[in-house]
């Protein structure tokens, strides 16, 4: 009866496969409307393919979170063990991502959790895409880069318009 049921299932990787392409089309949905909104309310700044560079990290980076949540639901014995590595993975990560902790701070045996972290070099990426490498210290006024943590120039503000912190001075 084992080797009679053994026969007449499918195999494992059109389940896999079937399951990762059926989530494309809701992720890159979900980029581009996430992408739009965030784009028009943190005001980056526009420059060549700075949208397209920004939706590309983030369909990385939920693409990878998504797969990771399906790799944990499809491993873990049951939906409580599931969510709880889950949640203790995203927190180890989230902390060592270099932004709520720095990397000077993180302790040195967490180090290596730094360059393994997908939120540091998700964070990173955008960084770079969107406010680009350190520039030569000139006019204006100066800025750490937050990923090479060199000075660098402020950028100019949009089309004329003061920046925000030009706007929140008196």
């Amino acid at each position: 009866a084992e080797e009679r049921r053994a026969r007449t299932r499918y195999p494992s990787l059109p389940y896999v496969a079937s399951f990762g392409v059926a989530e494309i089309p809701y992720l890159v949905a979900y980029t581009f409307l996430h992408a739009g909104i965030l784009w028009g309310l943190v005001d980056f700044f526009p420059h060549n393919n700075g949208f397209l560079f920004y939706c590309l990290y983030y369909f990385l980076f939920i693409a990878l979170m998504t797969y990771f949540a399906q790799f944990l639901a499809s491993a873990a014995p049951n939906q409580q063990t599931a969510t709880s590595l889950g949640m203790a993975y995203l927190t180890v990560t989230a902390n060592c991502a270099g932004f709520a902790i720095t990397p000077d701070q993180i302790p040195d045996y967490w180090k290596f959790m730094y360059w393994l972290s997908p939120i540091h070099y998700a964070f990173e990426g955008v960084v770079v895409t969107q406010r680009g490498p350190a520039s030569p210290v000139g006019e204006g006024e100066l800025r750490l880069d937050a990923c090479t943590r060199q000075p660098s120039r402020r950028r100019p503000s949009r089309e004329g318009r003061p920046s925000r912190t030009q706007r929140a001075s008196p």
